[in-house]
């Protein structure tokens, strides 16, 4: 008989859960389900219990809710609407938040280390210190999204538009800005040693004073771009636009330059130590001393 009644009380127990989303011993608290694709249980999880790690919230309304110091990592949020929500401090590590709409939320502080934020928009999102290491921000327009202080470390940010946003002194080692808008942008400081921007648009950038050292900055387009006191050592500038850009007292020692453009730059103070200059253009190049051009004339350089 003992059996028999553990039987019914097991069975008594799934009809409770399965029919009523109750559990009998967890003192009547709801039960939810992770990754189960009920969209509405989760999001009523999170607003009970401010946690939903690994988590279906694909597509839910979280417009404008408080949801600060969330734990959301590894949740599913692609198409969510997290517009005006305040999520500072909140967890979403490894959270997918491709096209979800995060216009004029608050993540500052925010952990989103490994996530993806394929073409979410960001219109006015404030990441003020945010940790987007190893994010995805790939195809994203952040013209007008607050970036201060945030770490992008190895993050990904290829196609996007960060034309006219402020970088200065933020950690970009490493990442991947190809083809990226960069027009205007203001990185005075920042440190981009290893970062490829190949192809990237860098014209009339402030990259006064940044690490650039091994970057790749192959077909870069940085006319008129201000790099003076830049350090990039080894980087490679091959068929760069450098045209009137600010490049004195920047470090170009070991770089390659090869058929690069240098048309009217200002290269006052500069160090073409070991530089691979053969076929670079020289024209009308300003700051430089006689035995200087002489030097990279024999080197392969081109002055007409």
């Amino acid at each position: 008989m003992a059996r028999i009644k553990m039987s019914l009380f097991t069975a008594s127990l799934l009809v409770a859960t399965c029919f009523f989303g109750i559990s009998p011993i967890a003192g009547l608290r709801p039960v939810y389900g992770n990754g189960d694709g009920n969209t509405e249980t989760n999001r009523k999880k999170l607003l009970d219990t401010g946690e939903c790690t690994h988590c279906d919230l694909q597509g839910v309304d979280l417009s404008g809710i408080i949801l600060e110091g969330v734990d959301l990592s590894d949740a599913r949020l692609q198409d969510a609407d997290l517009s005006g929500a305040n999520l500072e401090n909140a967890d979403l590590e490894d959270a997918d938040l491709s096209d979800a709409n995060l216009d004029n939320a608050n993540l500052g502080h925010a952990n989103l280390k490994g996530a993806n934020l394929t073409q979410a928009k960001l219109s006015g999102t404030n990441l003020t210190g945010a940790n987007l290491k190893e994010a995805n921000l790939s195809s994203v327009d952040m013209q007008t999204t607050k970036l201060l202080g945030v770490n992008l470390r190895e993050a990904i940010l290829e196609a996007s538009d960060l034309s006219d946003v402020d970088l200065g002194g933020v950690d970009l080692r490493e990442a991947d800005l190809r083809d990226a808008d960069l027009s205007g942008i203001k990185l005075s400081g920042a440190n981009l040693e290893d970062a490829h921007l190949g192809g990237a648009n860098l014209r009339q950038a402030d990259l006064s004073g940044a690490n650039l050292e091994d970057a790749i900055l192959t077909n870069a387009v940085l006319s008129r771009a201000n790099l003076s006191g830049a350090d990039l050592e080894e980087a490679n500038l091959g068929h760069a636009d450098l045209s009137h850009a600010n490049l004195t007292d920047a470090n170009l020692s070991y770089t390659n330059l090869r058929w690069a453009s240098l048309r009217r730059a200002s290269m006052k103070g500069s160090d073409l130590r070991g530089a691979n200059v053969k076929g670079a253009y020289f024209e009308g190049a300003k700051g430089l001393t006689r035995e200087e051009k002489a030097d990279l004339k024999k080197r392969g350089a081109k002055f007409d």
